[in-house]
């Protein structure tokens, strides 16, 4: 689950992917590493998720940031356990991007962790 920066090093270190467009670079990721599934989270644009044939945008709610370290735990670690928990794609992109949201509205990110479900 890499933020477009990451993603993008990754694809030019296998030589694939330059210029790009945000919304490709799931698939393209997709294609070349050979997972079920591929995340790339876009800051204040939300992400893109491929998987199969399917490529979806999930956009997020625009939000004035205070501190953006912890975001990406968040989200990760959100994501990680609506789908464990057995919550749909959507619904678990849904509850982790308002995690990260979360994290970057105050300085001290850990208190706005989740603690649970």
């Amino acid at each position: 689950m890499p933020n477009e920066a990451e993603a993008r090093a990754l694809l030019e270190a296998r030589g694939v992917g330059s210029g790009l467009a945000a919304d490709g670079l799931a698939e393209a990721l997709f294609r070349e590493l050979g997972v079920p599934a591929v995340v790339v989270t876009l800051r204040e644009l939300g992400c893109v998720v491929h998987g199969g044939r399917v490529t979806r945008r999930y956009p997020v709610e625009s939000t004035i940031a205070v501190d953006s370290t912890g975001a990406s735990d968040a989200f990760m670690a959100t994501f990680a356990a609506h789908l464990t928990a057995g919550g749909s794609e959507g619904d678990a992109i849904c509850a982790a991007q308002a995690a990260a949201t979360r994290a970057i509205r105050q300085r001290v990110s850990h208190e706005s962790m989740p603690s649970g479900l």
